[in-house]
């Protein structure tokens, strides 16, 4: 794993699959993104599920964002085809869940 500047305190954790460095650099290089709001946010905890059926996997990437006051949740749920977590599809749940969280620290 690469070193990271982030602001904000990071924690991931994968369900139902092995860790993947793909999708933990995907997460640092998102959580970098949220360093304007530094001050605003205390942690961020990302949670990383997948459930396969069949030839299907589901990955669901669920962000917490924990600031004064209140929570803020972003999920993205996205459809994979193939075992490769290097694909596209996997770069679009991550920032989907992350630009949800995103949107409501804004809003917050």
């Amino acid at each position: 794993m690469e070193d990271h500047i982030v602001q904000v305190p990071l924690q991931i954790t994968f369900r139902d699959m092995p860790v993947s460095d793909t999708i933990e650099t995907l997460c640092w290089r998102e959580a970098e993104k949220l360093s304007r709001f530094k001050d605003h946010i205390t942690s961020c905890t990302v949670t990383v599920t997948q459930t396969r059926r069949a030839t299907i996997e589901e990955l669901e990437v669920r962000v917490d964002l924990a600031m004064p006051g209140t929570d803020v949740i972003g999920s993205c749920t996205g459809t994979l085809h193939a075992s490769d977590h290097s694909g596209r599809d996997v770069r679009t749940v991550v920032h989907g869940a992350f630009d949800k969280a995103q949107r409501q620290a804004r809003e917050h």
